[in-house]
């Protein structure tokens, strides 16, 4: 499990900006061979929080089958200081890597 907090404030030519990057971070393992991670994350800049969870189960070496889930976010303007957020995307994908060994 992991937390981070990124503080950018930073001057460009066209103004100055701050920006904060908020991660959550977690990976648990049931056995082996099958493995969770997600991923949480809170842009300030782009007002978009998003969520990535990834199943992996190993069938064998080389051979592996991914469940993948995404949802992101939207932070609308005006609502600084509230919990609010808007529902964007979200995606749940099924991939087999398979590897052909003679």
């Amino acid at each position: 499990t992991e937390a981070s907090l990124e503080y950018d404030d930073g001057e460009l030519p066209e103004g100055r900006f701050i920006q904060r990057l908020m991660q959550f971070k977690s990976a648990y393992s049931f056995n082996p061979d099958t493995i969770l991670e997600t991923n949480i994350q809170y842009d300030s800049e782009s007002r978009n929080m998003g969520l990535n969870a990834r199943f992996r189960w190993t069938i064998r070496p080389g051979n592996d089958l991914f469940l993948v889930y995404y949802r992101d976010w939207l932070h609308p303007d005006g609502t600084e200081g509230r919990f609010t957020f808007k529902p964007l995307n979200e995606y749940l994908t099924l991939k087999l890597r398979w590897t052909f060994r003679p």
